[in-house]
């Protein structure tokens, strides 16, 4: 088993564990899991999602009037699109985004980066993104 499907397994049971709890019991298992992780924080890659959190009432009004550039509601205020799309669209992205970390988390990426980080080292170049 992988690093990452441990991980899932993990994730998965705190899920199942924790479905119906009251925001109590739940408060608790999330400190507690807070503490745990905290030191291991520093280690995460670069490219580790990062949590989402919701928008204020102010930031969603601001957020609706923008228009989503792509896809079949191209050109459309987001609070014109239909709430279902932008479920599923959400979920489609992020199943996207963890295969991508995921193939980035890979020994073969990995090394891939590790050999471009070390030849642009010492070529004098360092490259953060751009």
């Amino acid at each position: 088993m992988t690093p990452a499907e441990i991980a899932d397994q993990l994730c998965e049971l705190i899920a199942s564990e924790t479905r119906g709890m009251d925001t109590v019991a739940t408060r608790i298992v999330a400190n507690r899991i807070a503490r745990v992780i905290e030191p291991w924080l520093p280690l995460r890659d670069k490219s580790a999602a990062t949590l989402v959190q919701p928008m204020t009432n102010s930031e969603a009004r601001v957020f609706e009037q923008e228009t989503i550039e792509f896809g079949k509601h191209a050109g459309t205020k987001f609070k014109d699109v239909p709430l279902d799309y932008l479920i599923w669209l959400a979920d489609k992205c992020r199943r996207t985004w963890r295969k991508i970390h995921a193939y980035l988390d890979s020994d073969r990426v990995r090394g891939e980066l590790r050999d471009l980080e070390d030849s642009n080292v010492t070529e004098g170049k360092l490259h953060d993104g751009e």
